[in-house]
């Protein structure tokens, strides 16, 4: 039996659908079915009742799942002690976030947590894609995920079995790089215009599909002359004159007030953003619940 399949039941248990609960676990949908009916086969017995929407478990498959939940808490602990026991638990407190939150966000935030938590201390772990930091905190391998969140256009996240606090805001601003006279080299036109040069977030990042949703909404007519997956990349792009992007304010502090960088609009077509703490909404590590109590404080 993979302990896994634990993770996969509560998923489901918390989800009522094999849709949602795959894309929880970061798996496609048939690799998910047959991982439930793999524990089914293990258990014996029939633990979901497939006919239902949404999805429920069976009378068994409530009661396993009890078990279910205790088994996966009773491994953290008895890690937790063993750690213990050789003298090599961990007190530090893991996160982990996009590079840009990591990089121009997350050094401010911290330091105003730990003037309320001195005792803190901390690893900033980093994952690739939006997806992947998902799982590791679905996963346990981090106890925070620091992450943007737009809440009118943007893709659905399902934070089923997750609880979170904003802890800041941010916003994706269309920028470009300026004229000799100060004003913008792409400029976006209001009714929108022709195709504008625009350097575009490659398929896998949600501000890229945060912007694809809002940019089809605005009816804008971009040009995708390149695709980047790094901010810094997109950023180095446009002040090379390449096209314009839409960058997140935390990003491009510096360029602005150098006036390296300018706006594409005056007042228009900027996306306000949330910057969220998300954790698992069941038990972590000590510290990670000491710091939790603090930033709920605030």
């Amino acid at each position: 039996m993979d302990l896994k399949w634990l993770d996969d039941l509560v998923a489901l248990s918390e989800t009522g659908g094999f849709a949602r609960a795959a894309r929880r676990r970061m798996v496609t949908q048939p690799a998910f079915s047959k991982r439930i009916r793999a524990l089914e086969d293990w258990v014996g017995v029939k633990l979901v009742s497939r006919d239902s929407h949404p999805v429920t478990l069976t009378e068994a498959g409530e009661q396993f799942l009890v078990s279910a939940r205790r088994i996966n808490e009773a491994v953290l602990a008895a890690k937790s002690e063993a750690q213990a026991a050789a003298g090599q638990q961990s007190d530090l407190v893991i996160f982990t976030a996009a590079t840009t939150l990591s990089q121009r966000f997350f050094p401010k935030w911290i330091t105003e947590v730990k003037a309320r938590h001195p005792e803190l201390r901390a690893r900033m772990q980093y994952y690739g894609h939006f997806n992947a930091h998902f799982e590791a905190l679905i996963n346990r391998e981090v106890d925070f995920f620091i992450s943007y969140h737009d809440g009118s256009a943007g893709p659905y996240i399902d934070s089923t079995g997750l609880i979170w606090k904003r802890i800041g805001t941010s916003a994706l601003l269309p920028v470009s790089s300026p004229l000799e006279d100060g004003t913008a080299a792409f400029a976006l036109a209001d009714p929108p215009g022709g195709p504008v040069p625009h350097l575009a977030r490659t398929e896998g990042s949600y501000l890229g599909a945060v912007l694809v949703s809002h940019i089809q909404h605005w009816g804008l007519s971009l040009d995708d002359v390149f695709e980047l997956t790094s901010t810094v990349a997109i950023r180095n792009m446009v002040l090379e004159g390449h096209g314009l992007a839409w960058l997140s304010s935390e990003s491009i502090e510096t360029e602005i007030e150098a006036g390296t960088l300018v706006p594409a609009h005056a007042d228009k077509w900027r996306v306000p953003l949330e910057i969220r703490l998300y954790r698992l909404d069941r038990r972590i590590s000590g510290p990670a619940e000491s710091l939790w109590d603090q930033v709920e404080s605030v």
